[in-house]
């Protein structure tokens, strides 16, 4: 055990934590420096639609279900894909995966609140940022999402 008042196991001790300490501040700096950002970029799962958690699964017949997934990836120029997925399960069989990915765009002309646009799905959303958690609606049916972030 390490005590204080002269023990030089204890002194040697603390030289030994001086640099590993120093390391991880500069480490926690690079961290603070890169999540200090664009809050858009990153990718996007969506957790709920109108208040019903995301991924939603829907029962199927003879014992099968189907598993529904969207996500955002969201770059630096605001440009992007939406996807959605499905995924068929069915016992005894291998998944089957519905897959259809999307150009996304972004107009922060009106931040910080964002219009995201995929023509290909239909979708016009407007959403705001707060954190690692973007709430939207969606301009054709008022439908609201929420996404969390990777």
């Amino acid at each position: 055990m390490l005590s204080r008042g002269g023990d030089r196991g204890y002194d040697a001790a603390m030289d030994r934590l001086k640099i590993p300490t120093a390391i991880s501040l500069l480490g926690l700096s690079f961290t603070a420096c890169e999540k200090g950002g664009d809050p858009l970029v990153g990718t996007w799962d969506v957790v709920s639609v109108d208040g019903v958690a995301w991924p939603y699964t829907v029962d199927g017949y003879y014992g099968g279900s189907s598993v529904f997934k969207v996500d955002m990836t969201i770059k630096e120029d605001h440009s992007g894909t939406y996807t959605s997925r499905e995924t068929y399960s069915y016992p005894g069989e291998p998944d089957d995966v519905d897959s259809e990915s999307y150009p996304l765009t972004v107009d922060d002309s009106n931040a910080p609140e964002y219009i995201l646009v995929a023509p290909g799905a239909g979708l016009v959303l407007t959403c705001t940022v707060d954190g690692s958690t973007m709430a939207c609606e969606d301009v054709s049916d008022g439908s609201k999402s929420r996404f969390k972030k990777r």
